[in-house]
């Protein structure tokens, strides 16, 4: 099947409040698409809506969200719907500068050869940087969710130095600033500073 789209064709996204849609819609406005509106199905048995659009009053574009169900229905279709829309404009704008700034720091980080990590204490596991294993200089199978594993480049000698260091800055609820020496591909050692938080 094929569908022919010509620049000026208005575009409905379904399932766009999705993670993945939301970003495809974002680049594909960037691009110059039409994109009206969207929908995200309802539930099996349900008759429902949940939409949202843009809208353009007092010369700026607003961002709408409208949620609503039918009611009452006939043979020909519905007869009563009830509903609610609201402006999301700001949320629109705060996803559009949060995601902006994610990719200054990404940038940024990239070019100090950086990289950021988190724990999740609670979870018990560890998130990395995408450029995590190139700034280390390992294979990307390497990195992992394991926060038990997360110093596998550190040489053995330093860890119980920096696990000491990090258990005593996580008692104090405090900052941190640990230096070790790591491997590197090339079998030189590395000599590495890392800063934390814990919040």
């Amino acid at each position: 099947m094929s569908i022919l789209l010509t620049r000026d064709t208005q575009v409905i996204v379904q399932g766009i409040t999705g993670r993945e849609a939301i970003n495809l819609t974002r680049e594909n406005l960037a691009y110059g698409a039409k994109i009206v509106g969207g929908v995200t199905p309802g539930r099996a048995g349900r008759d429902t809506y949940n939409f949202e659009y843009r809208s353009v009053w007092q010369k700026k574009t607003h961002w709408i969200a409208a949620r609503g169900t039918v009611l009452e229905r006939s043979a020909e279709g519905p007869t009563r719907i009830v509903g609610v829309a609201w402006d999301i404009t700001f949320l629109k704008e705060a996803e559009a500068a949060n995601l902006a700034a994610e990719e200054r720091l990404r940038l940024a980080t990239e070019a100090a050869g950086m990289f950021a990590w988190e724990i999740d204490l609670v979870r018990g596991k560890m998130q990395w940087a995408e450029n995590a294993a190139q700034v280390i200089g390992c294979d990307a199978s390497r990195i992992n969710d394991d926060p038990a594993d997360g110093n596998f480049f550190v040489l053995p000698e330093d860890r119980p130095k920096i696990m000491k260091e990090f258990d005593a800055a996580q008692g104090r609820g405090d900052t941190y600033a640990l230096e070790f020496r790591g491997d590197n591909p090339s079998g030189d050692h590395a000599f590495w500073q890392v800063n934390g938080k814990f919040i």
